[in-house]
């Protein structure tokens, strides 16, 4: 049996709409509601069909299971027993001297109630950003909530790094379906923002292929990214295309659409239509709001 709030994170971790969804399958919006509520039904198939959309395994979407629906399931090769684990009672420690209620951390996660303690129970991980947004709640490091330190007092210089996950290679180009592609065991798969930029939202960071944004960005620099689906008109922005290419691209909005626009003036705008911005869809999956060149 589907598992609503398993499908549910997966789709907001990797930056697809639910309505997108639903309407994939031919169903309305209400559609995932009435599968949670038993008004309706979801057979294997679809269940099938909605992991593989996600990147994710059939096991992952399903109730019952214990299998981690992060990246790190993807990569049979990884050694589960070497990444360092979320601490439920550390944080729990830190909620009850903050005197944060029970719910509220799931509110500011964004996730259905009874999220933490089912991730608590083993029957998923939290996902890196999760991590981050509740090391900026409770106040302390990404390092202490995962057991990588026991000091949980964060450093009085304000600059004190926060880890971020960096995802690789976005094109600057083509758009590749590569957004995925991370290895927790690798030092260049992290990147440390300020933890004074990590209170203003959630963040992850995508290297950079191609020349299509140059001389702004150039290939193999890594963006920093908020997490964020509108954006203002000539912001730059990760853009998804048909839910699982990505392309980082300077955005115009327009009465009747967006326009894609490179920055290298040897690629054309793509101008997408209002009904081809949610046919396809095309969905923005953040502001580029840094850019770190490579040495």
């Amino acid at each position: 049996m589907v598992d609503i709030d398993k499908l549910k994170a997966v789709a907001r971790y990797k930056g697809v709409k639910l309505s997108a969804l639903c309407k994939e399958l031919g169903e309305d919006p209400s559609y995932f509601d009435k599968v949670k509520r038993g008004l309706r039904r979801m057979d294997d198939n679809r269940i099938a069909y909605l992991a593989d959309r996600l990147g994710t395994s059939f096991e992952s979407l399903t109730t019952g299971s214990k299998v981690v629906f992060s990246d790190t399931h993807l990569n049979p090769s990884i050694d589960h027993a070497r990444i360092p684990k979320f601490s439920f009672e550390r944080m729990e420690k830190l909620r009850v001297e903050k005197g944060l209620l029970p719910g509220y951390m799931e509110t500011y996660l964004d996730v259905p109630s009874g999220y933490l303690k089912r991730a608590e129970n083993g029957e998923f991980e939290l996902f890196p950003q999760q991590v981050v947004k509740l090391s900026v709640l409770l106040d302390t490091t990404y390092d202490y909530l995962m057991g990588l330190t026991d000091d949980p007092a964060i450093p009085l210089d304000d600059q004190t790094g926060v880890k971020i996950k960096v995802f690789g290679d976005v094109a600057a180009g083509i758009p590749i379906k590569q957004i995925d592609n991370f290895d927790p065991e690798d030092a260049d798969s992290w990147e440390e923002i300020n933890r004074k930029m990590a209170r203003g939202g959630v963040y992850f960071a995508l290297r950079i292929k191609g020349d299509s944004m140059e001389p702004r960005i150039f290939d193999g620099d890594t963006v920093i990214v908020r997490y964020q689906d509108t954006i203002e008109s000539g912001e730059t922005a990760i853009v998804a295309i048909n839910g699982d290419e990505a392309t980082c691209k300077r955005v115009t909005l327009t009465s009747d659409g967006l326009i894609l626009n490179a920055n290298n003036p040897k690629y054309a705008p793509r101008f997408f239509s209002s009904e081809a911005v949610q046919k396809l869809p095309i969905t923005i999956l953040g502001k580029v709001v840094e850019v770190r060149g490579k040495v």
